[in-house]
């Protein structure tokens, strides 16, 4: 198994611009600095947007909105004690609100793989988990991993890719104290309409489980741009992939 450390960094502006104009930042200042430092291996860059009406139609809308100020999401993976937060030292415009050690599990991969500096075309959703107050991390991660993500699995069809991370070390401490995110990808509005509950049921159903073990959940809706991609990540994702999920 590739064994590499990686890093989740929410991030919102400084400076109180719009959204729209520290996304243009973002992407010219922010992430290129960040894609060709020698000590990151990997990273996706993420505009965190408002979802369009066609995906709120979809029923998006489920499981709240976060209202701390995020505007961007990096997820770098990075040489083994590399100080990530050094990479925003000189980003007077960038605001880091929350930043986590993470412990990546990859329930269902995918062999889609875009070119470097392209935007993904599918459709991201990436939810932050609070656990439960009564709850330890480790019993959330536990039950998260090994009780709800075979009904994730089941419920979430239409989904190429189902990520658990897990935030087992805290950086920055966001305002709400959270414990991990989940990240769906569907290939269109469809997929998710048709696809995101797959049956009558499954929205209950997966309401009624992460009562057992939520505090907050919020939805966000992430513009992906892969930015640099290590040797043999894909063909690590599958080896010993046995049709359910594996720790990357």
């Amino acid at each position: 198994m590739l064994k590499m450390n990686k890093k989740t960094v929410f991030l919102g502006t400084a400076t109180d611009v719009e959204r729209e104009a520290f996304h243009d930042y973002y992407m010219e200042q922010v992430a290129p600095v960040i894609a060709a430092h020698p000590s990151v291996n990997q990273y996706y860059a993420n505009k965190i947007v408002v979802p369009s009406q066609e995906l709120i139609d979809a029923g998006w809308g489920w499981g709240g909105y976060d209202d701390s100020g995020i505007f961007a999401m990096d997820e770098i993976w990075c040489a083994e004690g590399f100080d990530v937060l050094s990479l925003y030292e000189n980003l007077p415009e960038v605001k880091i609100i929350g930043a986590y050690d993470t412990d990546e599990v990859v329930c269902r991969p995918t062999l889609a793989q875009w070119d470097v500096g392209t935007k993904s075309p599918w459709v991201k959703r990436i939810g932050l988990c609070k656990c439960d107050d009564a709850m330890r991390p480790i019993d959330f991660f536990h039950y998260w991993e090994y009780v709800h993500a075979p009904l994730a699995l089941h419920t979430h069809i239409g989904a190429a890719s189902y990520i658990q991370q897990h935030f087992i070390h805290t950086m920055v401490p966001n305002k709400v104290a959270w414990n991990g995110m989940c990240i769906l990808k569907y290939w269109n509005v469809d997929s998710f309409r048709f696809a995101h509950f797959s049956r009558p049921t499954a929205l209950k159903e997966i309401q009624e489980d992460c009562a057992a073990f939520l505090d907050k959940f919020y939805a966000m809706c992430g513009e992906e741009y892969t930015m640099k991609v290590m040797d043999g990540y894909i063909d690590e994702l599958f080896d010993g992939y046995d049709g359910y999920y594996r720790h990357c």
